[in-house]
């Protein structure tokens, strides 16, 4: 049908997850995980971007921002404190914008999660991955062909505790 206009190229899209290799085992300490994808297509008409993240016992989550090349939504996320998921969204509420990266390079990170150590014992290994992430094309959730699923294989992670004051107690 020559009416039907073209639809623009949707790159295959993969996030990363960026986690330091170790945090002290101290209540208070806070360290980044940063969400990166691989690429995008501000030509696409992306509105909506979600990510869970699986997130440890242990740690909670302080702040999620948005990366510096990503615009044209606003951010939220709420942490399911039972389940340990994260829930991210990023769209524009009120005018449903597009969503655009600036720059050409790539990996950019799209957020930046801060977690804070809650309660971790020494030699414990934090894993923390996305669950699932998907960019969506436009606000109707039923329109299969409107979502982009993101590839989160590689997105994930595990955090060693290290150091801290150990106490013994003698009786």
């Amino acid at each position: 049908d020559p009416s039907t206009p073209s639809k623009p190229t949707v790159p295959e899209i993969s996030a990363t997850l960026g986690l330091p290799g170790s945090v002290e085992n101290k209540a208070g300490t806070t360290f980044n995980g940063v969400i990166n994808v691989n690429a995008w297509s501000n030509d696409a008409g992306f509105k909506l971007i979600d990510a869970i993240v699986n997130v440890p016992d242990g740690l909670k989550v302080t702040g999620v921002v948005a990366g510096n090349r990503l615009s044209g939504g606003e951010l939220n996320y709420h942490l399911e404190e039972e389940t340990g998921k994260l829930r991210i969204v990023y769209f524009d509420a009120n005018n449903y914008s597009d969503l655009t990266v600036s720059g050409t390079s790539f990996p950019t990170d799209l957020f930046t999660i801060t977690f804070k150590v809650d309660s971790v014992n020494k030699g414990d290994n934090l894993g923390i991955s996305i669950g699932g992430m998907s960019i969506k094309l436009s606000s109707d959730s039923t329109d299969e062909n409107s979502m982009v699923v993101v590839d989160t294989t590689s997105a994930s992670g595990s955090v060693a505790v290290v150091g801290g004051i150990s106490f013994s107690a003698v009786c």
